[in-house]
């Protein structure tokens, strides 16, 4: 599983804040909710709730037929809180007609496009070539290297329950698992 480490993920937040590129905007809010693709494409003005900072994720994005669809499970209907300082960042964007994110087609920009812009600024800062989807990993990553409960993890990025989350990042969790070990070994010596 590909993702940034918490430097290449500061790095790559702190190039493309600035950015006024739709594509800079998808990347930024995948890196702070966790969304996939198809569901950051699917976001519309009205999916951002700029009082209580927070999107809605209630449909996601067919590229294939140009249309909204149902997102992947159930359990991928949900909302997701966001720092109001990124959120008063968002509110300055421009929006599309349709959808939050418009290319000159009218359309969410492609996938490939997002992609090939993300490998732009990781390039540039020498950092680990992901995906788009690997920014998903980053998030979950990040937050479970902050201590966040898996539980709060595993709703947050819409997993059908912890055990999916548990199974996709237990290298994380191992390690972790080694840090308090250790820890308890120390605390115990010292009793």
């Amino acid at each position: 599983m590909k993702f940034l480490e918490n430097d290449e993920l500061e790095m790559l937040i702190k190039e493309i804040e600035n950015s006024d590129a739709v594509t800079s905007h998808m990347i930024l809010l995948a890196i702070y909710s966790g969304a996939r693709y198809s569901e950051v494409a699917a976001l519309t003005r009205d999916d951002f709730n700029f009082k209580n900072n927070t999107i809605i994720i209630n449909k996601s994005w067919q590229a294939n037929d140009q249309n909204f669809k149902a997102t992947k499970t159930k359990t991928s209907i949900r909302i997701i809180d966001l720092p109001p300082d990124f959120m008063k960042s968002v509110q300055k964007w421009t929006f599309g007609k349709i959808y939050a994110f418009e290319s000159i087609t009218g359309l969410p920009p492609t996938n490939a496009a997002v992609n090939k812009q993300l490998k732009r600024y990781l390039k540039k800062n020498d950092s680990k070539l992901i995906t788009f989807h690997g920014l998903r990993h980053t998030h979950a990553s990040f937050l479970l290297s902050q201590d966040i409960a898996i539980q709060y993890v595993s709703e947050r990025l819409g997993h059908a329950d912890v055990n999916i989350t548990l199974s996709s990042y237990a290298h994380l969790l191992d390690k972790k698992r080694t840090l308090e070990t250790n820890k308890t070994l120390n605390a115990l010596s010292n009793l």
